[in-house]
Formats: C-alpha cells, structure tokens, sequence
C-alpha cells in the first residue's frame, strides 16, 4: 500500500479518463488500481419550475467537487478555475439514477450542464429547456427571458439559473424559478 500527500494532479478526458498526480505513484501491479481519497463535496442543484409557467424542472443537478460553496464566484465555488480542477456530475430525475450515470470534467469557472461531459443525447446537453446554467461569461445571471415578452439582461451581481433555449419563438434562456443549493460532505 502507497501513501502520498497529493499536491497537484490533472484530469485528461479526451479518449480514456485518466488521472495523473505528482508525486507520481509506482506502478500498480497487473490489474491492481489505486483510490485516491480526498475531502469532498457533494451538492443537489435544482429549481421547481421555469418563469410564468407551471412546466416543472424533472432533472436535478448533483455535483461532487473538493471546492467550498461560494455563491459569489461565477462557477459557485464547486467549478472555480479554467480547467484546474475535476468535477464529477450527475444530471437524472433521481439520487438513484446516478449509481451508473456520473461523468467527470474538468471545471469552466461556470456551471453548465452542457460542459460537464455528459454523453451526446443526454438531458443537459442540448441547448434547451433541460440544459441548467449560471455563472457564464462571468455573469452570475446570463441574459434570459422572464417570459416570451420579457427580457433581463446578464447582471454580475445578482444570481439566477437559467436554461437554454426553449422554443423557436425565444432564442435566449429563460429563468429557472425558486431554485435550491443543497451540500453535504462525502468520503
């Protein structure tokens, strides 16, 4: 058994996922894999349902990060920095639908189920009413529409989660309503 104090380790995800830490470990004997444990994280990101409607919100966004809560950054502090750290995320109805479903990332300084590495297909990815966003460009609320009729421009002072686009008619996001942070520490 190898024990080392982590002090940097990156994340590749293009092709196979791979983990690579400094200082490095030895190599693991034929078919041996090593478990990194570190403090972490995990938060429930969700809201009801979307601006002047009563279309409810069905998906609920669960993220695991090493990274405090912090809603003053664009990414809320679980995705801060360009690529410096990995995220895990899970994007289903349901806790339980997560057991073979999560994807792993590296951080865009924002939120956005449609960087988190989902596979092409899945709810999120696409530009529209499933997709959940906040903190992008900076903005802690990108531009969205209230309604058909009314739109909010981005503000870096105020919070909000918007979705992609969600009918021919309105070609920016709408507000995601009554929406709610939950963490809890994981091992």
């Amino acid at each position: 058994q190898e024990i080392r104090l982590i002090t940097a380790c990156s994340l590749t995800t293009s092709g196979a996922v791979q983990l690579t830490c400094s200082p490095a470990f030895t190599s693991a004997a034929q078919g041996a894999t090593y478990s990194i444990f570190s403090r972490m994280k995990e938060y429930l990101i969700f809201g009801l349902y979307l601006a002047n409607t009563n279309t409810p919100i069905v998906y609920r966004l669960y993220l695991r990060s090493s990274s405090e809560y912090q809603d003053t950054a664009p990414g809320l502090g679980i995705a801060s920095g360009m690529l410096t750290q990995g995220i895990a995320a899970c994007y289903e109805t349901d806790y339980s639908s997560c057991a073979s479903a999560w994807s792993y990332s590296l951080s865009q300084d924002y939120i956005d189920t449609n960087a988190l590495n989902f596979p092409n297909g899945a709810p999120g990815t696409a530009d529209d009413c499933d997709r959940l966003f906040t903190g992008k460009g900076g903005s802690l609320c990108f531009g969205h529409f209230e309604d058909g009729n009314v739109f909010v421009g981005a503000s870096t002072t105020q919070r909000c989660y918007t979705t992609g686009v969600c009918d021919n008619a309105i070609s920016l996001g709408v507000l995601i309503q009554e929406v709610s942070v939950y963490t809890r520490d994981i091992r």
